[in-house]
């Protein structure tokens, strides 16, 4: 072990930790080590844990980063929790360097694998890219690689890895589902996860090309559009739903088929005049109501153009609670819960249309929650 002149130091001990790290100059070979109060050095195997960006706020951070190629940088920021690991790979092999180039996803995955194991994960790198993704236990086909060509994850997925992992297991192959698309991004994961029938769909295929504002509100819209076909026996709704070219149609045929549900007036479910068994008390100071009865529900779901109505069975089955926000803002709040009042979490935050909250009416309705469940 040894540390060279120009080595960074990181003085983490500021932090409350029992030691420093310092990190070798790119020239010097990139190494890490932690140096505890005794002086005693330990090398540092795998990641830091943290994007190098923050090394900026240290004293000659940036002077220290300036000596690593800038495109080694900008190609592995994207992956900040393994960045310095995939960098120190990248200082030790030509083959890291062209993965990184070529399939970083590929750096991802080994230094996921090898976590605190620098020299593993070195001998995993100079192995060609099927036999990888065989040593890693994942499907080693030329669809696994191109597919992971099309990932287009952000930085804000915490569970990318793992998902990843998931859909390259060997014997589901569920990463075929996505062979027809373009680009793998956050929406296609969260459509995957939550309405997977949509996946590899006309519909689904769209909505993964298209720049959405709020991935929620279309998943809801979705899941309502689904709904809305079932209770209005709408024959072959499901398909009619996935067959959609865009999400301006499925708004559309959402819309459509609200009014159709509210106007329906055979669609009157049988315990309509029950009221609805609510565990928590309206809070007219915030302008939080709730909703007692099928006749609320059906009105909340005209004016605010959702469809929430379509709760009305689990609600009746004390299994969700729906409240009206009437202030600062027009909101409908939906809650999942258990029929003995527990486990309540928040399901769905929802302005007209689906539009979604302010931050100031989040706030306000996260401060409730915590009250009520606290109380």
């Amino acid at each position: 072990m040894m540390i060279k002149p120009d080595a960074l130091t990181i003085p983490v001990t500021m932090l409350g930790y029992d030691f420093d790290i310092i990190i070798n100059s790119w020239e010097n070979g990139f190494d890490g080590y932690r140096q505890y109060h005794d002086n005693r050095l330990e090398v540092m195997e795998g990641n830091l844990g943290v994007n190098l960006d923050l090394l900026y706020t240290y004293s000659q951070g940036s002077e220290w980063l300036a000596q690593i190629p800038s495109y080694y940088i900008s190609l592995s920021a994207t992956y900040g929790e393994y960045q310095y690991q995939i960098l120190w790979l990248v200082a030790h092999s030509y083959a890291a360097k062209q993965l990184l180039q070529q399939r970083c996803l590929l750096l991802v995955l080994i230094c996921d694998h090898y976590k605190t194991d620098n020299e593993q994960a070195l001998k995993v790198v100079n192995m060609g890219q099927r036999e990888i993704l065989s040593h890693l236990g994942l499907d080693n086909s030329k669809a696994a690689l191109n597919f992971l060509d099309k990932i287009q994850f952000s930085p804000n997925l915490g569970q990318a890895i793992y998902l990843l992992r998931k859909y390259l297991a060997p014997g589901d192959k569920h990463y075929l589902r996505f062979k027809h698309y373009q680009c793998v991004n956050d929406f296609c994961i969260f459509l995957d996860e939550k309405i997977s029938e949509l996946t590899g769909t006309k519909l689904g295929i769209a909505l993964s090309s298209e720049s959405l504002k709020n991935t929620w509100s279309t998943i809801s819209y979705i899941r309502d559009t689904i709904a809305l076909g079932h209770q209005l026996a709408i024959i072959g709704s499901d398909r009619i739903v996935s067959d959609l070219n865009d999400y301006d149609h499925l708004v559309r045929l959402h819309d459509n088929w609200t009014q159709q549900r509210i106007k329906l007036q055979d669609c009157r479910p049988s315990n309509a005049d029950e009221g609805y068994h609510v565990y928590w008390a309206d809070a007219p100071e915030l302008g939080i109501y709730a909703i007692k009865n099928y006749d609320a529900l059906l009105e909340e779901s005209a004016q605010q153009q959702h469809c929430i109505v379509a709760y009305h069975d689990r609600i009746a089955s004390q299994h969700y609670m729906a409240f009206s926000m009437h202030n600062p803002e027009r909101l409908t709040i939906g809650i999942n819960c258990l029929p003995d009042g527990k486990g309540m979490v928040i399901d769905q935050i929802r302005g007209k249309k689906n539009s979604a909250p302010s931050e100031i009416a989040l706030q306000i309705i996260q401060q409730w929650f915590h009250r009520q469940k606290t109380s």
